[in-house]
């Protein structure tokens, strides 16, 4: 049976457009982005972040009607016993 050990949560942003969320692409070692419908494979932005157009981003990915939301990201750990 899974036992909880502990819990991580913490307060981002995550970029938003047309119901889907901004994120890394499937290759991550050269750090493309991609949009998700996912919202776990978004990327937790900074709360100081205050306009999405400042985030590096390929020029096709149009981010001008981007919007940001606040949320809590949480990640449990569970021990396998």
């Amino acid at each position: 049976m899974n036992k909880e050990i502990g819990k991580l949560e913490w307060d981002c942003q995550l970029i938003t457009k047309n119901g889907k969320y901004f994120g890394y692409g499937d290759n991550e070692d050269i750090h493309e982005r991609a949009w998700h419908d996912d919202p776990t494979k978004a990327i937790g932005w900074n709360l100081k972040l205050d306009d999405p157009c400042k985030v590096a981003s390929p020029y096709p990915m149009g981010l001008n009607e981007a919007k940001l939301i606040k949320v809590k990201k949480t990640i449990i750990i569970e021990s396998y016993e």
